[in-house]
Formats: C-alpha cells, structure tokens, sequence
C-alpha cells in the first residue's frame, strides 16, 4: 500500500497465478498459436479469486492478438495486462508491481522473463507470522505455517545468494518503527521517487479491492504502527512456542 500511493507505480490485486502462468506458457509455446497463448495468459488473470477486471478485456485480448511477431513474448503479455489493470482504474503510472507473497517459490521463473525485475523481501518474527495466520483463521494448529515461513525464508536467501542485486530483505520491525528510513531504502532500491506523503498510503483512484473483501486486511488503513510487535510471544503459549 505504500508503493501503490506513489504516482509512479502500480500494483494490482494478488496475482495467485503468475507462477504456474509462466510454466504453462514455457510448456505450450512450441505447441499453441500465439492466439492461443495470448488467451491462455490473460485467461488465468480473468478468472482469479481477486478478479482483475469487470467484464472481458476484449481490447486488451485483440492488441495482444495482433502484436508484432517479434514482440510475441510472454513478457509483453505480462506487461501488456498489468499496465492494462492499471489503465482500467484509470491511473496515471510509469512501473507495475506485484504483491502476492508467493512469488517468493517463483523468483527464478520470473527473472528469466523479466532479467531487470527486482524483488522485495518482507521479514517478520516467525512467532508473530505463525500467530497471524491462526488469527485469519486459515490454519488453526502451528506446524503449517511455521513451515511456509521455512520455506519462504530459504527461498529468500538462497536467491538473494545468487543475485544479491535482485533482492533487498526489508524487516517487518524496522518497517513500523523507522518507516521513513525503511521506505527510502526501498525506493532507492527499486529507482522510486520517495515521498513523504507515500507513508500516509492514500492512493486516490488507485484500486484497493482486497482490503473490503477480507477482515483480515481491515487494519491496511491504518496508521502505520509498532503495536503488533510480539504479538505472538505475548498471546502462544510457551509449549507451542
């Protein structure tokens, strides 16, 4: 939400699918027409859980259809419909992001679409992760998401390892108690303006649509705060700790 409220970016809703995009496009491109990809790429967006558009992007589907044949790329599908989401809300914007936390298993994949992608890695405190996610009700025992914490962290580190330039690993702690520092040092890395204004995260026109649908976004909004720090230590019992 921080990005989003620069006028520079746009980030659309998650994008549950932008992995398993990739490998079927790579496993189908000797196979299907171009038509045929281009339908299959913006296909998977359409029909999200989060769904990206109204109603058909029929303009979107025909530019793609008639793209020059040495454009055909998966990177200007991809390109091509995330500015389109972004033109659809009618936002003025120059980059798009994404924001779905489980890029972190596709970083290779999506580097060798997009070679000049940087990624942006949020930490937080495993105790408190583990504690939120039984907070939204998607787990109710500690084991799961304990271990996709796991994962996500070895994934960070071994891709940071390899491309230390692609990735910067932002703690969630240092976020909400020095936002100023910790935003700069993000925008720095990724090459966009920071302005103070961007901590408010009012992003006027700019597309919000998860934060109605799900009660676990309900705090978005709000002032950026430290309170959540330790929530887990302080409300787990020890054993499970």
């Amino acid at each position: 939400s921080i990005l989003q409220a620069s006028p520079e970016v746009h980030i659309p809703p998650e994008n549950w699918k932008l992995g398993h995009t990739i490998s079927l496009f790579q496993k189908y491109r000797w196979i299907l027409s171009w038509e045929e990809l281009v339908h299959l790429v913006v296909g998977m967006h359409e029909h999200q859980g989060e769904r990206w558009f109204s109603e058909p992007p029929t303009d979107l589907v025909n530019d793609l259809v008639a793209t020059s044949e040495e454009n055909q790329t998966l990177s200007e599908i991809l390109d091509q419909l995330y500015r389109f989401h972004g033109d659809q809300q009618s936002v003025a914007f120059n980059r798009w992001g994404d924001k779905t936390p489980m890029n972190v298993r596709f970083m290779h994949s999506i580097l060798d679409v997009f070679p000049e992608a940087k990624f942006i890695y949020m930490s937080r405190d495993v105790v408190d992760v583990v504690h939120s996610w039984i907070q939204t009700g998607y787990y109710d025992e500690v084991e799961d998401p304990a271990l996709r914490w796991k994962r996500a962290a070895k994934n960070a580190e071994e891709f940071s390892s390899q491309y230390p330039d692609r990735l910067i690993r932002i703690r969630y702690e240092h976020l909400v108690r020095d936002p100023t520092q910790s935003v700069k040092h993000v925008c720095n890395f990724v090459g966009v303006s920071f302005d103070p204004s961007m901590l408010e995260r009012r992003s006027e026109g700019k597309v919000a649509s998860e934060i109605d649908k799900h009660d676990h976004y309900a705090a978005v909004n709000d002032p950026i705060s430290d309170k959540n720090i330790g929530k887990g230590h302080k409300n787990m019992p020890e054993k499970i700790k």
